[in-house]
């Protein structure tokens, strides 16, 4: 904007999957993820001649191990979560950051048309409290074709290291979001044909958003204190062998309080 430079980027990405089958009711799997981002900018005058020069080089490890098992009417699932991020950078420094996470789910057959689904989520991020994030639904087999679903949940997010640290100007202060939402699906499949739909409504305490409060073409992110959405969602598809066709739409309608 207004000036020259150069920029190099190297992104490199890593995603690794295990999974094994121990009896024909248990199973255990594993994931690993490295990503790293390596970003190099140089600013040059109007000569084009070498005035400054920026390096920003971030990392996230992620590693998740799931046990799933099934019981008479119930398919319960347990995993552990780790993650691990860095940021160095010529701008903001050095900064770390771990995170750990528990959760359980189970997916109870209340009978042949109907599936109570609940979960519970608990989260460990430096810096923050830990947080509980709860999760109910139900979904009914209407017919071998339809079913409906009510699902409520809630949500925990910490900020992003490019949130907290970015090189076009984080906010180290930023809260981490906290929110609830309700939710209304269906969904219809044919051999070849299927639509899906939903409806919802969110309510997202100290929402994350980037904004330019200044008008002046500096934007950062900030924390508003209470985020409302509501919309819904329509898709559908054809399989017609050798192609799929399909059609998306997404209404959404967010309001924020400060």
């Amino acid at each position: 904007w207004l000036s020259y430079g150069n920029q190099e980027d190297e992104n490199i990405f890593l995603s690794l999957t295990g999974k094994k089958e121990l009896n024909s009711k248990n199973s255990l799997e594993a994931k690993f993820s490295y990503q790293t981002g390596d970003n190099f900018y140089e600013t040059l005058n109007e000569e084009f001649s070498v005035i400054d020069q920026d390096r920003h080089f971030a990392t996230s490890l992620g590693t998740e191990l799931t046990f799933r098992h099934e019981r008479n009417a119930h398919r319960l699932l347990a995993g552990l979560a780790f993650d691990y991020d860095t940021s160095d950078s010529t701008v903001t420094g050095e900064q770390r950051r771990y995170g750990v996470g528990l959760y359980l789910q189970d997916l109870w057959d209340l009978n042949d048309d109907l599936v109570l689904h609940s979960g519970l989520r608990w989260d460990r991020v430096e810096r923050y409290q830990a947080m509980i994030s709860p999760r109910l639904g139900l979904t009914w087999f209407l017919s071998d074709y339809l079913n409906l679903g009510l699902n409520y949940g809630t949500a925990f997010r910490v900020p992003t290291m490019n949130d907290l640290y970015g090189k076009w100007g984080g906010n180290p202060d930023l809260k981490p979001e906290n929110g609830q939402k309700l939710e209304l699906t269906g969904h219809w499949k044919e051999t070849h044909f299927s639509v899906a739909a939903n409806i919802f409504q969110s309510f997202l305490r100290d929402g994350i958003i980037w904004s330019d409060p200044d008008s002046d073409g500096n934007f950062r992110p900030e924390n508003v204190e209470r985020l409302t959405t509501y919309g819904f969602g329509l898709i559908s598809e054809y399989d017609w062998g050798a192609v799929v066709t399909g059609f998306g739409y997404t209404y959404l309608n967010q309001r924020g309080w400060d």
